[in-house]
């Protein structure tokens, strides 16, 4: 064998076993990024469907007549969402939602009722 090629297998292959290596990390880096954001996204799609479903409960409560003038709370089964009553203006109260999914930042909300027309007016997020 001449002298010069007895170094050519050792690099080469280090190199592909480096280039497979590099780009298995990247690969696995990428899934558990994606999977944190399929967490993150499921966590604000429970948050958005609480408040809403919440609102729909207390503009039926207050249609009914039965709706409290103070506020209260509903239980699901992933967090807890708690809201307070006041007077924005003569015929239209303001609705405070405070939403707590387990493991997540609360997020706030108002929504305002309309006391004549007996239905909700307007409805968003503070955060």
């Amino acid at each position: 064998m001449p002298k010069g090629n007895g170094g050519f297998t050792y690099p080469l292959t280090l190199a592909v076993l480096l280039a497979i290596s590099v780009t298995l990390t990247a690969a696995s880096e990428l899934l558990l990024i994606e999977t944190r954001m399929a967490k993150e996204i499921e966590t604000i799609q429970i948050q958005e469907y609480y408040m809403i479903s919440s609102l729909k409960k207390i503009e039926k409560s207050f249609q009914e007549g039965s709706g409290t003038a103070t506020g209260g709370s509903f239980a699901y089964r992933r967090g807890l969402v708690a809201y307070t009553v006041s007077t924005a203006s003569p015929g239209t109260l303001k609705i405070t939602i405070s939403v707590k999914v387990d493991g997540a930042i609360p997020v706030e909300g108002y929504g305002y009722y309309d006391i004549p027309l007996k239905k909700m007016v307007k409805w968003m997020e503070k955060n």
